[in-house]
């Protein structure tokens, strides 16, 4: 008979990034129109959105600004969501980049919501690249069409359930 000992230690992490946000309900509605417009792959509706619903609501070059949205949306509709194929972070930081090039104002709660995505991204990335974005949130956007009806979670949603 063979003795199996166990040397390993089981242990329980908890992980507080310290990032938290709650959206107004007007910075709320900002956000899912701003969502829908990427789910139906308008990125220059997307921009005109930022310019518009932000507080200072200035941009430098608008059609310049609403042409690099609607080519860097494009692209991202042609990738998958799979986070071992797309890098939410470097995304990210170009739509940032192209915000900070033409000077749009963009609200600190949405400022908030992309810096969590980042931290998120990378400990998701780490812990298993190949997690899908879409499936992970499936139930969460289920909750969200019951509630709101609107065209963006409908469209994710059926991307995914379609995938």
């Amino acid at each position: 008979m063979v003795s199996h000992t166990n040397t390993h230690q089981p242990s329980l992490i908890f992980l507080d990034t310290g990032l938290t946000t709650t959206l107004s309900p007007e910075n709320r509605k900002n956000f899912l129109d701003l969502f829908d417009a990427i789910a139906r792959n308008d990125g220059r509706l997307a921009a005109s959105l930022m310019v518009s619903r932000s507080k200072a609501g200035t941009c430098v070059d608008q059609p310049r600004f609403e042409q690099r949205m609607a080519a860097l949306i494009g692209r991202v509709q042609r990738q998958t969501f799979s986070l071992g194929d797309i890098r939410i972070s470097e995304i990210l930081g170009e739509t940032m980049s192209i915000v900070r090039d033409h000077q749009v104002r963009i609200e600190p709660d949405f400022t908030n919501l992309v810096v969590s995505i980042i931290v998120l991204e990378g400990l998701g990335r780490q812990l298993n690249p190949e997690v899908d974005l879409f499936r992970a949130a499936l139930p969460v956007l289920r909750q969200e069409l019951s509630k709101t009806k609107g065209w963006a979670v409908f469209l994710v949603w059926f991307y995914s359930e379609v995938r």
